[in-house]
């Protein structure tokens, strides 16, 4: 489905003179608690009463608007040095042994740098399995990186907070 898309850039020539203001205003709201921050109709009282603002209230809605939209770009390098970083994670297989399907757990260590795998099987992924998947994937790869990333691992991880933030 086609998408409008602006090609010029919006001007705001009423706005234009208290722009620094608003983005200054907005900018320290950044520190404050939700519940202390600017809303674009208090944004626009405000400049009336400080400054003398001759601008209608939906100018200035649409500019906090659009100011607050804007998300920072966000990468994850994916360059690494040699023995720098490691994935580690569980995963769920199922085998033939002794003519039975069988499911098992399998552990797993790849190397950022390399893209090499490390895995081993185990009937439960209880933490002597765990241990034991370290330390025979360090064996295999003859070190132990300089940092390890889990995902969400009931092994290694014991509660998951906010974004990223993990109780390893």
């Amino acid at each position: 489905m086609p998408v409008y898309k602006r090609t010029a850039t919006l001007i705001y020539p009423v706005l234009e003179p208290v722009i620094p203001i608003i983005d200054r205003w907005l900018k320290e709201d950044q520190e404050r608690s939700k519940k202390q921050r600017h809303t674009a109709r208090r944004v626009w009282i405000r400049l009336k009463e400080e400054h003398g603002f001759t601008g209608s209230e939906s100018c200035v809605r649409r500019y906090v608007r659009g100011q607050r939209l804007v998300v920072p770009e966000v990468y994850i390098p994916l360059i690494y040095k040699p023995g720098q970083d490691a994935q580690i994670d569980w995963g769920e297989a199922k085998i033939l042994m002794n003519g039975q399907e069988v499911k098992v757990q399998f552990f797993a260590i790849r190397p950022c740098y390399s893209g090499a795998c490390f895995v081993a099987a185990y009937p439960t992924q209880k933490q002597e399995a765990f241990f034991d998947g370290h330390q025979k994937g360090f064996a295999f790869f003859g070190g132990v990186p300089g940092r390890n990333l889990y995902d969400n691992l009931k092994t290694a991880v014991q509660k998951v907070l906010s974004g990223r933030d993990r109780k390893e």
